[in-house]
């Protein structure tokens, strides 16, 4: 697919305000796991573009390539931490919007380990990764491929 509009380009600051609103509330919580979150929504959401760049930046950041490697099995996997599975549990539900009783069970998870400040900005954060894949994937924006 090749890419349809440089969206970033047609609306620059309506498209930073989404990005810095994104760092904003990332800035809100554990950077490591705010760089979980959003490469786990990039999954879900089929986004080539994000899984690339938040991956990359997770890497330069310091997370693991094991944890990375098993983010989409998260569920079958030791690496994560009770307060990892939690949020990873509440990005899902938010991205995919299932049953109410799920976002129930989701959140009670969340509840006692996260302050409502945390649980808000983990919820937003989530929210503008979605809204950033969708203007990827609907423009068809790709990682560049690498030089061999």
């Amino acid at each position: 697919m090749s890419l349809r509009v440089r969206y970033w380009s047609v609306f620059p600051r309506e498209h930073e305000a989404v990005l810095g609103a994104l760092r904003k509330v990332s800035a809100s919580v554990d950077a490591r796991l705010c760089d979980l979150l959003l490469l786990r929504v990039s999954q879900i959401n089929g986004c080539a573009y994000c899984v690339d760049l938040h991956g990359a930046e997770a890497l330069k950041a310091g997370e693991s390539a094991r944890r990375l490697n098993a983010l989409a099995v998260w569920r079958e996997t030791p690496f994560f931490s009770e307060r990892e599975r939690a949020a990873l549990g509440w990005a899902e539900n938010v991205t995919t919007l299932p049953a109410p009783s799920s976002l129930d069970e989701a959140y009670a998870a969340l509840r006692p380990l996260f302050a409502d400040h945390e649980i808000v900005a983990l919820t937003f954060a989530v929210a503008l990764m979605n809204s950033l894949n969708r203007m990827s994937i609907a423009f068809g924006r790709t990682p560049e491929a690498d030089r061999v």
